[in-house]
């Protein structure tokens, strides 16, 4: 028996008939438990005639409302954002009619990642959900099967967990739909769309999943057989659900260049075979509407960015599936793409780059789709005032000329990962582009520290977002303890009027793990991709 059975076994569940004379609505409801999450519920109602249904959702940490349905005699809604073993009572309502039932809530899995509240300030967060996805690096012990990679993860803003989604491989993204279900990659492969019952409601697979890799590295298999195979190599990082209903995201494709000129670029060691990015995007059908491959907008010769001479981490996309016999150079290593209409332009990050670039969405008056309108970073097209972001991930425009994204610090100049002495920091960075000018200014910085006081650098995954109350939500993803092992910090901050960010409030301090080491130094812990703030469980339109 599952222990979601268990909880439905031990709870007590009213389901009175009740009715509404003057109303001339007839309702029937019941509460059971949920297929994956023992902390959420399934609710089924009946009403003659035909009706909408909605409900309210009342116990510990508030209540909330579940959204009216459509019209239908039978419903089936997810009850989602409740706290682990605690009382609830639901009231569901059909026009005039109402009917009450109580719930008590599942204890959360003893495999959860530990989520820690230092701070919070309800009076100042942004209210709603944090959702993140949480990778748990801990090994297989010898002789057992590969677990689950870890989670989808939603808290409240008291730091609890109210819903939970367990996973099969390594996720990253995780973005939502109009439909109200989540897009996350995974295994960077593949992407699903997740409703809130925990169903894949739809699946897509790509050349890695179907005919190159098949498995991960720890065998599990990649793709459903109910997936729909997609005529692109990989699909990892970032997953969006564009205006026109399409999806977008990042892809890889194999390239070879001149072994003279890689003997003269890795004289050391030089390789010819490098993986480079393609963004892309495709109809809910799986066809490919466009791809734009950057090494359109980029000669590798000419730009080899930093890692054209390192042989990358094995664990690494996209390192796991074309580079199981070592050798192939990690290029580009695109990490976020945004469509910013206004511009007509697709924002990339490249993180081997250390830079942001875009080029043209779609033919328009000035040129054709995929031609490179502007670059900052290291080196570009535009004029930095300010310091440039190395190994940066997650920009996004946070206004109509202002841009945000996360530093992870890899190789900054004067820190020790750059051949200099100081510590080195990650930080959540905000800067004005004006293109009219060819300038683009640093207005302002956010750097923290761990609860032990260390400067905090985290030199993979990380995440920032501006929030509605204009307020800051940073995921320093992926960090390490004093004693090594892996663990996350998402704060939400106030932003002052210091450019330095030394007059910003923190009102949100989440901790997502231990960062216990392991005793024979292998990994171990949990790093978050990204995180995301929404208004509740039940968005979409």
């Amino acid at each position: 028996m599952t222990r979601v059975a268990l909880v439905a076994l031990l709870v007590t569940v009213a389901a009175a008939c009740t009715s509404d004379a003057d109303a001339g609505v007839t309702l029937e409801a019941t509460l059971s438990a949920h297929p994956v999450s023992a902390i959420s519920a399934v609710l089924e109602v009946t009403v003659e005639p035909a009706s909408s249904v909605t409900a309210t959702v009342e116990g510990l940490g508030g209540s909330f409302e579940i959204p009216a349905t459509g019209v239908a005699t039978d419903h089936r809604l997810p009850v989602v954002g409740m706290r682990a073993e605690t009382s609830y009572t639901v009231t569901v309502r059909a026009g005039r009619t109402t009917q009450t039932l109580d719930w008590v809530t599942g204890r959360l899995p003893d495999d959860l990642p530990p989520v820690t509240t230092h701070q919070a300030d309800p009076d100042r967060i942004q209210p709603g959900v944090t959702v993140f996805s949480a990778f748990s690096w801990d090994p297989v012990p010898e002789g057992q099967e590969p677990p689950d990679a870890g989670y989808l993860l939603a808290v409240d803003n008291a730091g609890a967990v109210v819903w939970y989604q367990r996973l099969t491989h390594q996720l990253l993204d995780v973005a939502t739909t109009t439909r109200g279900t989540f897009l996350v990659t995974a295994g960077e492969s593949v992407i699903q769309e997740i409703d809130l019952f925990g169903a894949v409601v739809n699946e897509w697979a790509t050349r890695v999943a179907t005919t190159y890799a098949v498995e991960d590295l720890q065998g599990r298999r990649l793709a459903s057989d109910d997936a729909l195979a997609i005529e692109t190599d990989s699909a990892h990082h970032e997953v969006i659900e564009l205006p026109n209903g399409n999806l977008m995201t990042l892809s890889t494709e194999l390239l070879e260049i001149d072994p003279a000129a890689a003997a003269r670029l890795c004289p050391d060691d030089p390789e010819p075979r490098l993986v480079g990015d393609v963004v892309v995007e495709l109809t809910r059908d799986g066809e490919i509407v466009q791809e734009w491959p950057l090494s359109d907008v980029y000669d590798p010769v000419e730009h080899p960015g930093t890692e054209m001479c390192v042989d990358g981490p094995l664990l690494a996309p996209p390192n796991w599936f074309y580079n199981r016999d070592g050798g192939i150079r990690d290029w580009s290593h695109a990490n976020a793409v945004e469509l910013y209409e206004p511009w007509n332009a697709l924002i990339v990050s490249a993180r081997h780059f250390d830079g942001i670039f875009a080029i043209r969405y779609h033919d328009d008056d000035d040129g054709p789709a995929g031609e490179l309108l502007w670059s900052f970073g290291v080196t570009g097209t535009l004029r930095l005032d300010g310091e440039p972001p190395y190994h940066q991930h997650a920009m996004e425009m946070d206004g109509p000329d202002t841009m945000i994204l996360y530093d992870n610090g890899n190789l900054r100049p004067g820190t020790v990962v750059g051949g200099g002495s100081e510590p080195p920091f990650s930080r959540a960075v905000q800067y004005r582009l004006d293109l009219d000018r060819g300038v683009v200014t640093q207005i302002w910085e956010h750097r923290d520290t761990w609860n032990d006081g260390r400067p905090i650098f985290t030199p993979f995954v990380g995440d920032v977002d501006r929030l509605g109350n204009g307020n800051v939500l940073i995921t320093h993803g992926g960090g390490s303890s004093a004693d090594g092992g892996y663990l996350a910090k998402i704060v939400e901050v106030v932003q002052g009027p210091a450019a330095d960010g030394s007059e910003d409030d923190i009102v949100l301090d989440l901790e997502v793990g231990t960062g216990a080491a392991r005793p024979d130094g292998a990994p171990s812990g949990w790093t978050v991709y990204r995180a995301e703030r929404l208004p509740s469980l039940y968005f979409g339109s």
